[in-house]
């Protein structure tokens, strides 16, 4: 997952204007429709008063989450507990169940303002039976649920969706998927290929389904497939996970697995004998479940993908007649280096910033090991 790279000011004011916008709208639907006058008490007792409100579909979470007069971030807390419960299985470990009920009252002592979300007197601590403590648990969030979808109605994704689509990710400048780093996106002045992706899934965070900081473009094969309405730790516009991982390959050969002996074989090496593989840097067990359910690995190793990647690996050959030369003979490093990087600009790869490069990561860290073993021969 690669750090969404905002674009420059310019686009960064028209992407702005477009919230704010938005937040007008709504406010015209307060005044126009006597209905919608029922969710006012809902907005001022989540948000606090309409100022943060505002913020809340214009400004960055980290602007506005911690507001002492709003229940902003103990709705975030309560949502986050409800998809940890949505997402237990009867196959998991009773233990969990056991954290479960323990995090959340003990999260409940810090933020007692919890209790004004959730009917925490009716938590179920009997763990024996899956059925049950999934079913009354799910109980307490009844209030919540009743909020959120009262909320749903008002904000009205899908018709900011139909309006606002388009034009925010054509400011935004995304051409590949920053959650796989796999899949191009295209924008056109009134069509786009790219997906809202709700980091904060709309359908238990409904508050936060038109806020500026919880729309991440993205390949529909990302947003529907693969990450739908999982919770990921790591928020994109704000975060990547680039540095916790890198690509690394395999073949499957009988000869010791250097990168001396790929090269003086390539030309032995079939497509389906390189084994393109993850080398994780972290314990963080966010990273690790946001790469199993990208399913990253699986994805790149399929067709044409595959393919792709396989080509970039071999195009290496072209350096193993240098390769094989005496080291005195090398008379220019940053020729050497040069040709390492066939499909990949070396400034890009130095300063990392592959997001609007299709598969860039994986080029960058591909390229990064053959660069490696290069200057170690020019300079051991």
């Amino acid at each position: 997952m690669i750090k969404l790279e905002l674009p420059q000011q310019p686009q960064l004011k028209e992407i702005d204007v477009c919230f704010e916008n938005y937040y007008k709208s709504l406010l015209e639907k307060l005044s126009k429709d006597g209905n919608t006058h029922r969710i006012i008490p809902e907005i001022l007792k989540l948000c606090g008063n309409m100022a943060n409100f505002k913020l809340l579909i214009t400004d960055e979470w980290l602007n506005i989450k911690n507001k002492p007069d709003s229940l902003l971030f103990e709705y975030y807390l309560v949502g986050r507990f409800y998809l940890e419960l949505k997402k237990m299985k009867a196959s998991d470990d009773k233990k969990y169940r056991i954290e479960w009920v323990s995090n959340i009252l003990q999260c409940i002592t810090h933020y007692p303002k919890m209790e004004e979300l959730i009917d925490c007197n009716h938590l179920y601590y009997g763990t024996s039976n899956f059925s049950n403590f999934l079913r009354k648990n799910k109980n307490v969030f009844n209030n919540f649920d009743e909020l959120n979808n009262k909320l749903k109605n008002f904000l009205d994704y899908e018709y900011f969706r139909e309006h606002y689509r388009v034009t925010l990710w054509e400011l935004y400048g995304c051409e590949v998927c920053p959650y796989c780093n796999l899949m191009p996106i295209t924008n056109h002045q009134n069509f786009t290929t790219a997906d809202i992706e709700h980091f904060y899934p709309k359908s238990i965070f409904s508050l936060f389904c038109v806020s500026k900081f919880n729309l991440v473009p993205s390949c529909k094969d990302c947003n529907r497939q693969f990450k739908g309405a999982k919770y990921f730790h790591y928020n994109p516009r704000y975060e990547g996970l680039d540095e916790y991982f890198k690509f690394n390959f395999s073949v499957n050969t009988s000869f010791e697995q250097t990168i001396d002996n790929y090269l003086s074989h390539s030309s032995e090496i079939a497509e389906d004998g390189i084994n393109l593989a993850i080398k994780s840097y972290t314990k963080d067990k966010y990273v690790k479940e946001t790469l199993s359910i990208l399913e990253i690995s699986s994805r790149y190793n399929s067709t044409p993908n595959r393919t792709d990647i396989c080509k970039f690996i071999k195009d290496t050959e072209r350096i193993r007649s240098l390769v094989l030369k005496p080291i005195v003979e090398v008379k220019n490093k940053e020729d050497i280096l040069n040709l390492l990087s066939p499909f990949i600009d070396r400034g890009i790869y130095q300063s990392r910033k592959f997001m609007n490069i299709e598969k860039g990561k994986f080029k960058a860290d591909i390229s990064s090991m053959f660069q490696d073993y290069i200057e170690g021969l020019l300079y051991p």
